[in-house]
């Protein structure tokens, strides 16, 4: 069985739709909602199936660890409450790209699937774990996301309480990062018993939890450091979500009929992104494809 760890923020139809194609193709499915957004809609919009919200939620913020607190709490619940042998994390505006045969194949291979390099510390974007970030608070918001950059960016008491703890972890910093840093996609499959290794190394390694709770963009490096330094695992593939990034917008909407052709000959067995509102078309013509096949 395969179980799908669901990270969603907006269209609840699109996550509805998302559901009931991984339902049809025998897949649990657990969700988690930013705890920025009224969960209702969602919870509507799925009720007919059998996905499970978890609680709590996470008020998530691009770059900061609250993606990966988010991913964690998903992982513990689905391990916890399903049989399942693998477990595949993905995001609320994916959607298969493969025929349910083909698509369980790929996904319940014996290996890990996930994407990483690893980096050395002369590598630029080797700074995103070397410096100390803020970047789940006002302080150290984006300025390149949503919102205005002149009016986002303040301090709160609860971001003060931040600044006096991150005084220690510039200490920590200062000795250098103990673990080979890895860098990678997102998304990827694991096997029940990785999995729960991972669990276990996070409840344990207390020091590692503080280095990415103060680092940036740790989403894309938390679970390829775990899976580099305390192995051995076995890496098979990578990650199970395609994004096309050659074209514009980057990432580019999945949204035109004429996409069909080329998600048939993506071998990942999920794509994002997609679009309810301008891609519903698309998404009649994959189910009609991928039922046919």
């Amino acid at each position: 069985m395969i179980a799908a760890l669901i990270l969603a923020h907006h269209s609840p139809d699109l996550l509805s739709c998302l559901v009931k194609r991984l339902g049809h193709y025998g897949v649990q499915c657990f969700i988690h909602i930013d705890a920025k957004i009224d969960i209702a809609p969602f919870q509507q919009a799925c009720s007919a199936t059998g996905a499970k919200f978890i609680e709590p939620r996470t008020e998530m913020r691009w770059g900061g660890f609250s993606i990966v607190a988010a991913t964690i709490s998903l992982l513990t619940v689905a391990v916890s409450d399903s049989q399942a042998s693998h477990f595949v994390l993905t995001s609320g505006d994916s959607y298969p790209i493969k025929p349910c045969e083909q698509f369980c194949r790929l996904l319940m291979r014996p290996t890990e699937q996930i994407d990483f390099v690893v980096l050395p510390p002369t590598n630029p974007v080797y700074q995103r774990i070397a410096q100390t970030y803020l970047p789940d608070t006002r302080v150290g918001a984006f300025l390149n996301r949503d919102g205005d950059p002149t009016v986002q960016r303040f301090v709160t008491e609860s971001s003060l309480a931040e600044l006096e703890r991150a005084r220690r972890i510039f200490e920590m910093k200062r000795a250098g990062f103990p673990w080979r840093y890895a860098k990678g996609g997102q998304w990827w499959v694991l096997t029940r018993a990785t999995a729960k290794r991972c669990l276990e190394i996070i409840g344990r390694e207390t020091a590692l939890i503080e280095w990415f709770t103060y680092s940036s963009v740790p989403d894309e490096s938390f679970f390829q450091t775990i899976l580099e330094n305390f192995g051995p695992f076995e890496i098979g593939g990578g990650g199970p979500v395609y994004t096309e990034w050659g074209r514009t917008p980057r990432p580019y909407l999945f949204a035109e009929g004429g996409d069909l052709e080329a998600l048939k000959c993506v071998p990942a067995p999920l794509a994002r992104k997609f679009s309810i509102k301008d891609g519903a078309v698309l998404l009649d013509m994959l189910d009609e494809w991928m039922d046919m096949a």
